[in-house]
């Protein structure tokens, strides 16, 4: 069988024409939109862009999808959420599964369109039922929170499920939280390393946070201040605001780390600065360790 990789979420499909992961169904190949790819790979956005709108003047769905994103983000063009929505539009025409969960965002996060949960909800089952894993995750989070949906449990949790078990990271990581909490009476310290594991090691900040609080309190797993440590570390550099004050703990008590209280004083002051009012507390404490 064929192996292609999919040009719109770059993950591997087999031979049939339609992705496993986005659901985007493959067209004839456009070289210009093809090349806007390495181009936008490569951050070289407006470049992109200008090759997008040559595609899409040839009616190529995909280019569609990919212009409202650039719209969305402000990557080569101004950002500009009205734009977001012309061209999300214009491709879920189309019946593009990828355009069709974006749609459902733009309604959920009320970008360049009033906030609507319903229409959000009816865009993530249409994207869903046309195989965009994306779309299960979105479904997940309408019944976790009750947005557009009854709240339901046990339609989040089998959401998140499908998606998790696809290779969606934020739905790894919902589903570990999840275990983490007992949502739904679902509690498994296991199952919740398992799935934050799966997501921390795509990338996922906060999982990776998460999953340092598991090593350090040993749920799940036993105890290991130097797999903490190492969690916290990934996530704070990767931007958790949280794991930045974490960190810093490692390095004020010692924990996986040799104590450094200055250190500790740079990540406490890091998740202080963007608001976190215990990192504020650490960071006095911390300072007066300095001084003496």
């Amino acid at each position: 069988m064929a192996f292609r990789k999919c040009l719109e979420c770059g993950r591997g499909i087999g031979g049939a024409k339609h992705c496993s992961y986005c659901g985007c169904v493959w067209e004839d190949s456009n070289p210009v939109y093809e090349k806007g790819l390495k181009f936008f790979d490569k951050q070289d956005y407006k470049r992109a862009v200008e090759c997008f709108l040559k595609a899409a003047k040839k009616e190529y769905v995909p280019a569609f999808n990919k212009l409202g994103y650039c719209y969305e983000f402000g990557m080569g063009v101004a950002q500009d959420y009205s734009m977001t929505v012309h061209w999300y539009l214009k491709a879920t025409e189309k019946g593009y599964a990828p355009a069709q969960n974006n749609i459902g965002r733009c309604y959920y996060n009320g970008l360049g369109i009033k906030q609507d949960f319903t229409q959000a909800y009816r865009w993530f089952i249409r994207a869903a039922e046309n195989g965009n894993t994306e779309a299960l995750n979105n479904l997940g989070c309408c019944y976790y929170y009750g947005n557009g949906v009854k709240q339901d449990s046990y339609q989040a949790i089998e959401y998140f499920r499908k998606a998790a078990e696809n290779g969606n990271a934020d739905a790894q990581h919902n589903l570990g939280c999840c275990y983490m909490s007992g949502y739904g009476g679902a509690r498994d310290y296991e199952e919740a390393v398992k799935y934050l594991t799966a997501a921390a090691e795509s990338g996922h900040t906060e999982a990776q946070n998460n999953l340092g609080d598991c090593y350090a309190y040993g749920y799940g797993v036993a105890i290991d201040y130097q797999k903490a440590f190492s969690w916290y570390s990934k996530s704070a550099t990767g931007g958790s605001i949280c794991a930045q004050n974490n960190l810093g703990e490692c390095y004020f008590y010692g924990e996986g780390v040799k104590i450094d209280y200055n250190k500790a004083a740079f990540w406490f002051k890091k998740s202080a600065d963007r608001g976190l009012e215990g990192a504020k507390r650490n960071l006095e404490q911390c300072l007066k360790k300095i001084k003496e």
